[in-house]
């Protein structure tokens, strides 16, 4: 399948699993929530391995080391900067509308979106690579 086409399939799921939590409410039902962030989860999960495959495709080994550091940067310096703007965004309407916490989520789940869109960005730029597999 290639890891740009598994990117961009699990890319594309991780925002169809997040695009209902943009409009949850205080009645949707628990089970809904958990079996849409449970989908999310499988999704985001998939963009891991061949996000890394692709990350070493291709490299002389004497570059493997540089290249393992340099995934790990950026996959921690991505989640901890998202986490961080997702967290604030939430804060700040909060803190001006105390009582629209429900809200204050949904647009968070909105700004998480955006994310996922930008992501989704730099998987046009991969290469298609033939595997050869022999039986």
């Amino acid at each position: 399948m290639g890891a740009k086409n598994l990117l961009q399939i699990s890319i594309l799921g991780l925002t169809v699993t997040t695009i209902p939590l943009i409009f949850i409410g205080s009645s949707t039902s628990m089970w809904i929530v958990e079996t849409i962030l449970f989908l999310r989860g499988l999704t985001f999960g998939s963009i891991k391995v061949p996000f890394s495959a692709e990350m070493y495709n291709g490299l002389p080994e004497k570059y493997l080391a540089e290249a393992g550091v340099a995934g790990n940067m950026l996959e921690q310096f991505g989640s901890g900067f998202g986490t961080a703007l997702i967290a604030t965004v939430v804060s700040v309407v909060i803190n001006n509308h105390a009582s629209h916490m429900m809200k204050a989520f949904q647009i968070g789940f909105l700004v998480s979106l955006l994310g996922i869109i930008l992501m989704f960005i730099p998987t046009f730029f991969l290469k298609m690579h033939k595997t050869n597999i022999r039986s």
